[in-house]
């Protein structure tokens, strides 16, 4: 799936802290990313994307890197994954960061 208009993305808000976690098998049993998930969503920096009324994930994105843009997490549902619906929440975070520079990592687990 790429970045097709059935995509919307937005700043997820409080209310919306049920669709992350439904995203998130990890926020689901681990109480510290529920935890983190909410102190993004409060500070603005969690981006989720919905196709009609689903969600199909989030990004989060922060400036907490030396200033610059950095991703320190992004997630796929896993019944979107490898449809590109993490390259389209890349793309969007690329169109909305601040800085010049935007930074990211991933775990050696993550193949």
């Amino acid at each position: 799936m790429s970045a097709t208009p059935s995509l919307s993305f937005r700043h997820a808000t409080e209310a919306d802290l049920p669709l992350l976690y439904a995203c998130d098998a990890y926020a689901q049993s681990h109480e510290g990313r529920r935890h983190d998930l909410r102190n993004w969503v409060q500070q603005g920096s969690c981006i989720l994307t919905m196709a009609k009324d689903a969600p199909l994930g989030f990004v989060v994105l922060d400036y907490g890197f030396f200033g610059h843009g950095f991703v320190p997490l992004v997630c796929v549902a896993g019944e979107h994954q490898g449809q590109g619906v993490g390259l389209a929440l890349l793309a969007e975070v690329k169109r909305q960061c601040r800085t010049q520079k935007l930074f990211t990592s991933t775990n050696a687990s993550n193949q």
